[in-house]
């Protein structure tokens, strides 16, 4: 957990431009750990490759 939690905000804060914002969201069964900055997105291509079989990261 705390690799997966260091490696999304390592890469915000590789690609972001000047926002970064980190939130966590607890309910009763979870606990969401969002990152969300104002870097380059995925193109299509690069998303439709990140499901193939032989992915293995993380992010969107």
């Amino acid at each position: 957990m705390d690799l997966a939690l260091s490696n999304l905000i390592n890469n915000a804060l590789r690609y972001a431009k000047s926002k970064i914002e980190v939130s966590i969201l607890v309910t009763e069964s979870n606990i969401d750990f969002i990152v969300v900055d104002d870097g380059p997105r995925f193109s299509q291509t690069q998303k439709s490759s990140a499901n193939g079989e032989n992915h293995h990261g993380f992010g969107t």
